[in-house]
C-alpha cells in the first residue's frame, strides 16, 4: 500500500509549482509550517524541491513530537523517502518494524 503524495516529474506544469510555492510562503508567515498540523506540507515542499533528506528530517520530527498514536501514513511516507534517497538497507529495516508498530491483527488472549 503506497501513500499517494506528489512526486516531481517533467509533466508538472511550472505554474502549478509557482502557485504551491506562493501559497506555502504565505502560510509560513502565519503559522509554524513544521508543526504536526502543517508538517506534511513542509515534507511535500521539500520533496518537490528534491531535498529528500530535509523532508525526512521534518517527517522524523513530526513522528517524534506527535503525542497521539503513531500514524501509519507517516511511516509509509518515511519509507518512500528512504527509498528515494537510495538507502535500501534502512528501508528494509523500517518495513520490518512496520509489522511491530502496526500488527495486521491483535494477538489472541
Amino acid at each position: 500500500m503506497k501513500v499517494s503524495f506528489f512526486q516531481p516529474d517533467e509533466s508538472t506544469d511550472a505554474s502549478a509549482k509557482d502557485v504551491f510555492e506562493e501559497n506555502y510562503k504565505e502560510l509560513i508567515k502565519w503559522v509554524d509550517a513544521k508543526s504536526t498540523k502543517y508538517g506534511t506540507l513542509t515534507v511535500l515542499r521539500e520533496r518537490r524541491c528534491g531535498r529528500c533528506g530535509t523532508a525526512l528530517k521534518v517527517l522524523n520530527d513530526m513522528i517524534q513530537e506527535d503525542s497521539e498514536q503513531p500514524k501509519k501514513k507517516l511511516y509509509d511516507l518515511k519509507i518512500q523517502l528512504i527509498e528515494e534517497i537510495g538507502w535500501a538497507h534502512v528501508s528494509a529495516y523500517e518495513k520490518q518494524w512496520m509489522h511491530v508498530r502496526f500488527p495486521p491483527s491483535l494477538p489472541p488472549f
